[in-house]
């Protein structure tokens, strides 16, 4: 599953809603929690559910992943949102808020009962967003025993309010429970997604934010804004200089093994082990990204 761009679509807007098709994104949130002001989750889990039950015919031709951020278990919305739009089109559900084990537990429960009941036999899956000190800190016991997680997701606007830090465009006070929640999603297998960048007029500093975001290990990034979908989706595709690199490890790896060689040189770079697989994983990526 390729998630290198998710873009929220509030879901209490029919004329947005209707691009949800166009985006140039990996995946659309329906989003029904702070987008959505609390006298409107009415309309929007409506607006929604009809989206949703429209989608089985779209989904698999925009060739995108569809999942609805829905309220927190705390706010008691959690089990209607996700009665009104299960559908055998979703990806999965993004909830937010997540702090302890025991509340994805009843999440799944609630999951797992609905789909029962209308009888939807596909998976629908969970991003975990983590979004306090409490969450993040918890996330590696969170993750290493929940079921069901497609991702993890990092809501760094509401984590720094809890931090009391102040939010910066560089995202130095993010640093550590950016690299802790790469480090416990990645120790899962499951991957890592980076926080929105808010200003989404400035593409230079989106740049440098993603930049750094696939650096320290995340998959992909959350968008509030179509204008930020190319500059995330650069950022977490392969440049060619590395994949020509890559390519060349391969075809000196191979070569390498009918000499019994287990470390060589690649234009002046030694190589062994945990570069070719690198190498092979780069490649294998990027493959994935042009399907």
């Amino acid at each position: 599953m390729l998630l290198r761009s998710l873009l929220f679509m509030p879901g209490d807007q029919p004329k947005i809603l209707k691009k949800s098709e166009e985006v140039n994104a990996d995946a659309v949130i329906f989003d029904l929690e702070d987008a959505v002001s609390l006298a409107n989750k009415d309309k929007a889990r409506e607006l929604v559910a009809e989206k949703v039950s429209n989608l089985s015919e779209t989904a698999e031709s925009s060739h995108k992943e569809y999942f609805v951020r829905v309220n927190s278990l705390a706010t008691g919305e959690l089990k209607k949102d996700i009665q009104v739009v299960a559908s055998k089109a979703l990806t999965g559900i993004m909830v937010p808020k997540i702090e302890t084990l025991s509340e994805v537990q009843k999440i799944n429960e609630v999951l797992t009962k609905i789909k029962a009941e209308k009888e939807l036999t596909e998976e629908i899956g969970l991003i975990l967003l983590f979004e306090s000190a409490q969450g993040i800190w918890q996330a590696p016991s969170i993750l290493a025993k929940a079921e069901g997680v497609l991702a993890a997701a990092l809501g760094g606007e509401d984590l720094s309010l809890d931090l009391n830090a102040t939010r910066t465009k560089k995202g130095q006070e993010l640093f550590y429970s950016r690299s802790r929640l790469v480090m416990a999603a990645s120790a899962q297998k499951i991957p890592a997604l980076d926080t929105v960048f808010a200003d989404f007029k400035d593409n230079e500093g989106l740049a440098q934010d993603a930049k750094l975001a696939n650096q320290l290990g995340f998959a992909g990034k959350l968008a509030i804004h179509p204008g930020q979908l190319k500059t995330i989706n650069k950022a977490f595709t392969p440049p060619e200089e590395e994949l020509e690199f890559a390519r060349k490890v391969v075809a000196a790896y191979q070569q390498s093994e009918e000499k019994d060689r287990a470390v060589f040189e690649v234009q002046g770079n030694m190589v062994d082990a945990p570069v070719v697989a690198r190498a092979k994983k780069l490649l294998e990526d990027y493959e994935n990204i042009n399907k």
